[in-house]
């Protein structure tokens, strides 16, 4: 019950999140950045996907906007220390150094749209590591993406149930009846 309450006050809060004078690409990025961390927090196997110095490792992914990313993680890093108590690690990575990369990771928030090719090694990457990968950019979750926003009145998380299933990730039934769900 009380993931299904923090589930609608999620949705509550998103719903009046758009910040005045803020262009509509920065709008979704915050919205997302908003959602990112809430929505890894409720992977009931996120006690497994620490690294080994027990840190939840959030990774902020981009192509070529640098600055876009080290901006949204300064953000991110201002409002989240930990989740369910594990210390969180905030890092800023290239899509192409992802598979390079040694921690394990929680979430991977794109930063910006990538090439098709380097998406769909950023989505084999996480899918194989069990790692939820999140983006804000409509039409990401059709591409292949495990989760971003369904804007419609209001903002709503949007799944691909097959990148869900693909990359095991287990969320809570109670949230599971909120989404809306995009199937290949």
């Amino acid at each position: 019950m009380k993931l299904l309450f923090r589930a609608l006050l999620l949705l509550l809060m998103l719903s009046t999140a758009w910040e005045a004078g803020a262009s509509d690409e920065n709008r979704l990025f915050m919205v997302g950045l908003n959602l990112f961390p809430n929505i890894v927090s409720i992977d009931q196997d996120i006690a497994k996907k620490r690294a080994d110095d027990g840190k939840v490792y959030l990774l902020i992914v981009y192509e070529h906007e640098s600055m876009q990313a080290t901006r949204l993680a300064e953000r991110l890093r201002k409002q989240v220390t930990s989740i369910k108590a594990f210390a969180t690690e905030i890092v800023t990575l290239k899509a192409s150094e992802l598979s390079s990369f040694p921690k394990r990771s929680a979430g991977v928030f794109l930063a910006e749209k990538i090439s098709d090719d380097l998406l769909k090694l950023v989505i084999s990457r996480t899918s194989k590591d069990g790692t939820l990968l999140f983006s804000p950019i409509p039409g990401d979750v059709e591409r292949g993406v495990t989760m971003g926003m369904k804007i419609t009145s209001k903002i709503w998380p949007y799944c691909n149930t097959n990148a869900m299933k693909a990359s095991n990730i287990r969320f809570h039934p109670s949230f599971i009846k909120i989404m809306r769900c995009y199937d290949e």
